[in-house]
């Protein structure tokens, strides 16, 4: 068998690179937004959650592995293929690491949602026998029925 060849391996190391910073930029964001988490900065945890999904649009739309790559890598044997299938290897740990991530914050956004509604739930309601505006599901009313 052959190893990848020169063209085929720079391109595959390219790609495998600005994954690689892809997931390492949203890494970093979900580290800003953490730290905007915990200082209740909720506009800046707004700007960087857009800005998280713009990341994920980039990585999902650059993250196919060209099918010649594929293909070659499928059927490649030597140092190169090696190195590039340890490289990918990598690159799904460094996915799972960011998916985790992800829904580990997301689990204590939704927490902290509904610790902050059932406490608005609490202050709304005005005394015994009294129903919260809120409802039963702690659910806060949308724009659209405030504004009729």
């Amino acid at each position: 068998m052959r190893d990848i060849d020169d063209g085929l391996n720079a391109r595959a190391t390219r790609a495998l690179e600005a994954y690689r910073h892809g997931y390492t930029r949203l890494l970093n964001l979900l580290d800003a937004q953490r730290a905007a988490f915990r200082a209740e900065d909720f506009g800046l945890l707004a700007g960087l959650a857009e800005e998280g999904t713009t990341i994920l649009g980039t990585l999902e739309r650059t993250s196919r592995f060209p099918s010649d790559l594929t293909v070659a890598l499928g059927k490649a044997d030597g140092p190169r293929a090696e190195n590039l299938r340890q490289a990918l290897g990598g690159l799904e740990s460094d996915a799972l690491a960011a998916r985790t991530c992800l829904q580990n914050f997301m689990t204590t956004l939704v927490g902290r949602k509904s610790r902050t509604l059932r406490q608005l739930n609490e202050l709304s309601v005005a005394g015994p026998g009294s129903s919260s505006p809120y409802g039963e599901s702690i659910t806060p009313p949308s724009r659209l029925d405030r504004e009729g």
